[in-house]
């Protein structure tokens, strides 16, 4: 006869917790512990999925009564490490995440929650290094011990160069073994954009910076892309302001060619073949800008995911919209100057200047 074997009901709460039904998860713990309050394992199970559902307090509560019943237990000092983090005490989190990894030094989430208590802790960039880093020791396929490498080398205020280079490396290597991460491509997004200035000159940086926040924004469009549209929309005003610019020095070499403005006193009299070379150079100048325009914005927007996301940030701020039209628009009017008679390609040029300056101002306004 087969034997009826009874079902551990931690088992069932852990299934509930993987599925992310916590509210099910903490009853099945409750029931369970009606008939073995003092079950380490369930009371732990009890803090975390408390913890998940925001109940805080309860998650604390749970967790004390684990380490009463348990206290060899690493995973109750870890869980009230969590709590108590979340909630500011963060000198009592790194003491119970500290104990946590005393315990189980060979289990490498362990040494990661104390990294993170270390974090919140002032002076205690160097344990928390020195914990991030024994993390990827222990668990190198682990993208979250790479992830918190990062954010110990860059976090938040002026980092060193160097510094920029390992939080990149780390990122890049916990964005590798878990690709469609939504935080991991938002972050290296982050660093990208902090280490070019995104000037939209020269380089792929800008292409690189919207394709991470791009992804971002389609992985997890609630959570982590909400941020990462706001930087979507930073990056298009910082290149709308930059070609701006450009073009605005551009209009002024057209002036500078056609021999200065018409209404300025002095103003050099062009002869006729000199007057066609300066026409000449400022359809030059116009047609070499088209052609790099051209080229950056493919560049910036590649496949269609990546081209309706940008288009729903442009249609979402007015002035980043207004700016980049009127910086469109520039390059034809200055286009028409070389076709127009005598003050016409200047006068065409200034308004080009006006026209790209409108669009600088929008660009940089908040």
């Amino acid at each position: 006869m087969a034997r009826n074997v009874t079902p551990d009901p931690s088992e069932r709460v852990r299934t509930y917790l993987l599925l992310g039904r916590d509210a099910e998860a903490l009853a099945a713990c409750s029931r369970a512990l009606t008939h073995n309050p003092t079950d380490t394992g369930l009371l732990t199970l009890s803090s975390i999925a408390s913890y998940r559902l925001g109940q805080h307090d309860d998650a604390i509560r749970f967790a004390m009564m684990a380490i009463s019943s348990g206290p060899d237990s690493d995973s109750a000092h870890r869980a009230l490490a969590t709590a108590l983090l979340t909630v500011g005490r963060a000198q009592e989190a790194t003491s119970a995440a500290y104990t946590a990894a005393a315990l189980a030094p060979h289990n490498w989430v362990n040494h990661l929650r104390y990294s993170q208590c270390l974090m919140a802790m002032p002076d205690s960039r160097d344990a928390a290094w020195q914990a991030a880093n024994r993390a990827v020791e222990l668990a190198p396929q682990e993208s979250l011990a790479h992830y918190q490498v990062a954010c110990v080398v860059y976090p938040v205020g002026p980092s060193t160069r160097a510094q920029l280079d390992l939080a990149e490396r780390a990122m890049r290597e916990a964005l590798r073994l878990e690709p469609s991460n939504a935080t991991y491509q938002h972050e290296l997004a982050r660093l990208k954009l902090v280490r070019s200035g995104v000037d939209g000159v020269g380089g792929g940086a800008a292409s690189e910076v919207l394709a991470g926040f791009t992804g971002a924004v389609l992985a997890d469009p609630i959570g982590v892309g909400k941020g990462a549209l706001e930087n979507i929309r930073l990056v298009l005003r910082r290149l709308v302001l930059v070609q701006s610019l450009m073009v605005m020095a551009a209009a002024c070499v057209g002036i500078l060619m056609l021999g200065g403005l018409p209404s300025r006193p002095g103003k050099v009299v062009l002869d006729s073949s000199s007057a066609l070379r300066g026409k000449l150079g400022l359809l030059a100048v116009v047609v070499a800008l088209c052609i790099y325009f051209v080229v950056a914005w493919r560049r910036n927007l590649v496949g269609p995911s990546q081209q309706n996301v940008i288009r729903q940030v442009v249609r979402g701020d007015r002035r980043l919209s207004v700016g980049a039209g009127l910086l469109v628009a520039a390059l034809p009017v200055m286009a028409a100057g070389a076709f127009l008679p005598g003050d016409g390609p200047a006068m065409a040029a200034a308004g080009t200047f006006l026209l790209a300056s409108a669009a600088a101002i929008l660009a940089r306004a908040k």
